[in-house]
């Protein structure tokens, strides 16, 4: 009899009960389509929900060392200004009336706002950065050199940690940068 024989009598049985196919077998059948189609669809859903988060992950994670760049550079900016004010300072005598010399007062006001921002750039920027130990040198060699009276050249004060603190941001906004290119591939 074989599969042919089979299928006949199948064809058969479903002829002399039509109605009862009909009745109980569309709705079973349309049940179990329904059921594949929502499992799919979750599944998809599912992918696509997981994306979206792994997408705000990343969002959240460049928008804060975005951020935290930002801080960096407001913190380098304070301290550019603070070194270049009391090298100008010095160097015009202007709240001691001396040239060569600054008011302790001022001397003062210098080291409290220079010992305020230079802990903040430390903590914001990694010790493992590898231009860390050079970057604190050169911030507090700008205080020592202030604070012992040698008088230079405004620029020349500051070149040393302008250089490392650009190198630094430059360093950190690629890092950023990639890790923003590397979430969108």
């Amino acid at each position: 009899m074989g599969i042919i024989g089979m299928l006949n009598t199948w064809n058969a049985w479903i002829a002399n009960h039509q109605a009862l196919v009909v009745a109980v077998g569309i709705p079973i059948l349309t049940a179990l389509v329904t059921v594949i189609i929502a499992y799919f669809t979750n599944k998809a859903n599912l992918r696509a929900q997981t994306r979206n988060r792994e997408l705000q992950k990343q969002t959240r994670l460049f928008d804060s060392r975005e951020k935290k760049i930002s801080e960096l550079r407001e913190a380098f900016t304070k301290l550019e200004a603070i070194s270049f004010f009391m090298s100008f300072d010095m160097s015009q005598g202007v709240s001691s009336s001396e040239i060569g010399k600054i008011s302790c007062e001022q001397m003062n006001q210098f080291v409290r706002a220079f010992t305020e921002i230079v802990p903040k750039i430390q903590l914001l920027l990694p010790q493992a950065d590898p231009d860390y130990t050079a970057l604190s040198e050169a911030m507090w060699r700008d205080l020592k050199k202030q604070a012992s009276g040698v008088t230079e050249p405004n620029d020349a004060t500051l070149e040393p940690f302008v250089t490392v603190a650009g190198r630094v941001l430059s360093r950190l906004e690629e890092q950023s940068n990639a890790g923003l290119e590397k979430s969108n591939v």
